[in-house]
């Protein structure tokens, strides 16, 4: 990484630090169960994501839950497969310098007064950062070492660990 982005990404950083601060969000821990409207973090550059966890979206869905998905795309050009046209997206430069986000996607996702975020991604970029820390959710769940400071509950995992796997951790532990 070069110079003057290691210095772009720490002001950035320091601005999400002050946002995050100042919010007051208060956290309360919730279970699948109780949780009525979910929020659903990951990446998209892996076919095998998109259909696990559309598959996971659908069994929340028919336990009468509210899910919003945000996904994470490395380029522009969106990988071609059966994705619903409706699905958000976010890329690592839609955090400008002055830590606003330029994607009305991200916008709203944060906005969102969600029971639970369920971050299934384990990117340490900027944008996922910026969105965890300042989402408006009750409680945040996940496997992301770098925010461990703002989620609720981490789920320790190894490395190579699948999507499909973090899924079944957090309905085990939080079901």
């Amino acid at each position: 990484m070069g110079f003057s982005r290691k210095i772009k990404e720490n002001i950035i950083l320091s601005i999400i630090e002050k946002k995050t601060k100042k919010k007051h969000n208060r956290s309360s821990f919730c279970n699948l169960k109780k949780a009525k409207m979910v929020g659903i973090l990951f990446d998209l550059n892996n076919i095998y994501n998109f259909e696990t966890v559309n598959k996971f979206k659908e069994e929340l869905t028919k336990k009468g839950k509210s899910v919003k998905v945000l996904a994470k795309i490395n380029s522009i050009k969106i990988p071609d497969t059966k994705f619903d046209k409706h699905l958000a997206l976010y890329m690592n430069n839609d955090i400008k310098v002055n830590a606003l986000s330029t994607n009305e996607s991200i916008n709203k996702f944060i906005e969102q007064p969600l029971d639970l975020l369920l971050v299934l991604n384990d990117d340490s970029s900027l944008a996922t950062k910026y969105i965890v820390n300042l989402s408006k959710a009750h409680c945040k769940i996940g496997a992301l070492e770098s925010c461990y400071n703002v989620l609720d509950f981490v789920i320790e995992m190894p490395e190579s660990t699948t999507i499909d796997k973090l899924i079944t951790e957090i309905k085990k532990h939080i079901t």
